[in-house]
């Protein structure tokens, strides 16, 4: 596998089909592509003490930060899983490191993506991964804001596309 394997592999289907509208991290792009981050802040201050999170892709429509897709290719502790959705829900903006800010719609569609690569058969992590998907889909408003969150577990290989990233498209096409 190489490096960002599973970011690289979400990032093409996605660029694939909404074009762009879609704002990869650089670990998303094939190539390396454009060295960009995604940073969130918590106010239109945006300096150091307002950034709350760096996300790896995100969807713009209608001038505003729809979706989120957060990819975890080997942290799957449920603190670090859980951090990213908050923070992201406490989040007002996006602010590329040139360009105009974006504001974060209401609701908000958050998608979680983690790699299943390495994880021992007949392991609790598969069931622990689905309570904390079913609690953080309980958890619909945050900071006043409607979230979202959905949680997709797979191998990046060559039926990820298929078997998972078809589902992504689909729900992200829904919302």
């Amino acid at each position: 596998m190489t490096k960002h394997e599973l970011h690289k592999i979400v990032g093409t289907m996605v660029v694939r089909k909404f074009g762009e509208k879609v704002k990869l991290d650089y670990a998303c792009c094939e190539n390396g592509g454009l060295k960009q981050q995604l940073p969130f802040f918590s106010s239109e201050d945006t300096s150091r003490e307002t950034q709350l999170c760096k996300v790896d892709m995100l969807i713009v429509s209608e001038n505003k930060v729809k979706v989120v897709i957060e990819i975890e290719e080997s942290g799957r502790i449920p603190t670090k899983i859980c951090g990213k959705f908050l923070t992201t829900g406490l989040a007002a903006l996006y602010k590329p490191h040139k360009g105009s800010a974006l504001f974060l719609a209401n609701p908000l569609l958050f998608i979680q993506v983690l790699s299943s690569e390495r994880m021992p058969d007949n392991s609790s992590i598969p069931n622990q991964l689905c309570n904390i998907e079913k609690g953080l889909r309980k958890i619909s408003n945050v900071n006043g804001r409607h979230m979202y969150y959905l949680l997709f577990v797979g191998k990046p290989d060559d039926n990820f596309e298929r078997e998972i990233g078809s589902k992504i498209i689909d729900r992200i096409s829904e919302f």
